[in-house]
């Protein structure tokens, strides 16, 4: 039986202490999607007001809590912003389409302007754009002819390997914002079924729709590929690491762009992803978690099954800045020791570029960066140093959690 305790004036349910009140009112205004949470954030001190700012901005979901306290400054930058990504979004279909390139707009594009009621109420950090295999050295060259490659990412080759699923970023035309060029939905994963991608990717070639931005029509998937690809998304290949906006995206595409029921269940039946799927009804409140139920047919959830509710929250929850590290840091754990230092040094290395790059970040100008093993030493000095960081910052039952939800999503 599921055993409660009291910690610091906190409810612990299997050892995770349940979130502070910030937190908590964050993750509940995700859930409700109309401001729900408006009255108790109007009682907070502006101590915890501020905190919920920041933690809300560091987790995109600045422009949500601005709409449900009414800061109409905030929500106009924000409104400001999503425009000009949606035009970047036209012309970039507008030289693909002239070009004779088939392509598809994954994911955040779709969700800002068909499920949420204002683009801006959806941050997007980069556009991700499908494009066929066969099709993407010449949608490559074409992008950058016009926006240009991004400096950061310069020592990175222009090419996807069996695990990546997209081309190094470049900027967009106007480099208004990044651009992954996919020529998969989804990276490798042995716990997603055999042939789930390829199955997702032939249900979203053939149930294309178009809406327009200004005068261009541009392709994304069908509500209920859109579904799916946010769950294995969110689910598998992100582990809930996309913070409390993934709540959202769910709650407002199950409302506002609803799937069809019949292409839902059967796409869910195909992929195989009852796990992913249970594991995202326990972070909805019941209607929408039983509205998800019902489009894609998964069984209900077992008593007190793992990953709780309380520990799913704690991924996401994690500071953004420290995600890839803690990630790592739980990997490195899961590898006998005689592996650990080639783990550590696959994952950590980057070329020389962003090794200058993380030198002038700290030093400005002062210091011309080192060359050779110089900078090798010092980016991995600063890599173990950051990595000490972040286990003093990370709650301690963040690692129980994260093992939680691969023992879920464990398929054997």
């Amino acid at each position: 039986m599921q055993q409660a305790q009291r910690s610091n004036g906190l409810i612990q349910q299997n050892g995770i202490p349940a979130l502070d009140q910030v937190k908590t009112l964050l993750i509940d205004l995700m859930r409700t999607s109309e401001g729900g949470a408006s009255r108790e954030i109007a009682l907070l001190n502006p101590s915890d007001l501020s905190r919920l700012r920041v933690l809300a901005q560091a987790h995109r979901c600045g422009p949500l809590l601005a709409r449900a306290t009414d800061n109409g400054s905030v929500l106009a930058r924000a409104q400001q912003r999503g425009l000009a990504v949606a035009r970047e979004a036209a012309r970039i279909s507008s030289l693909l389409s002239e070009a004779g390139i088939a392509h598809c707009f994954l994911k955040g594009l779709a969700l800002a302007h068909l499920a949420y009621p204002l683009p801006g109420l959806r941050p997007m950090r980069d556009l991700d754009v499908l494009i066929a295999p066969t099709d993407l050295a010449r949608a490559h060259a074409l992008l950058v002819s016009k926006g240009g490659t991004m400096a950061q990412f310069a020592d990175r080759p222009v090419l996807t390997s069996e695990t990546a699923k997209h081309l190094p970023p470049i900027h967009s035309p106007d480099q208004i914002i990044p651009v992954e060029l996919h020529d998969r939905v989804l990276s490798a994963d042995d716990r997603i079924a055999p042939g789930a991608r390829q199955a997702l990717e032939a249900a979203l070639w053939s149930r294309l729709r178009h809406f327009p931005l200004g005068r261009t029509d541009v392709p994304v998937p069908s509500s209920a590929v859109l579904l799916m690809h946010l769950v294995l998304h969110g689910v598998h290949e992100h582990e809930l690491d996309l913070g409390p906006l993934y709540i959202a995206d769910i709650v407002y595409l199950l409302r506002y762009d609803p799937p069809n029921r019949s292409e839902t269940r059967a796409l869910a039946s195909l992929l195989s992803i009852d796990r992913a799927l249970r594991i995202t009804a326990r972070l909805l409140n019941p209607p929408e978690a039983a509205r998800l139920a019902d489009l894609t047919g998964f069984a209900p959830d077992a008593a007190h099954a793992r990953p709780t509710r309380e520990e799913l929250q704690a991924l996401l929850t994690l500071p953004p800045e420290g995600r890839t590290d803690f990630k790592l840091q739980v990997d490195l754990a899961q590898v006998p020791v005689r592996g650990r230092a080639s783990l550590f040094l696959r994952r950590a290395l980057k070329g020389p570029t962003v090794m200058r790059a993380r030198w002038i970040e700290h030093h400005g100008g002062r210091r011309r960066a080192p060359r050779g093993l110089a900078l090798v030493a010092w980016f991995y000095g600063l890599r173990l140093r950051q990595m000490l960081k972040t286990t003093r910052t990370t709650p301690p039952h963040a690692r129980a959690a994260l093992l939680a939800l691969r023992d879920g999503l464990d398929p054997r």
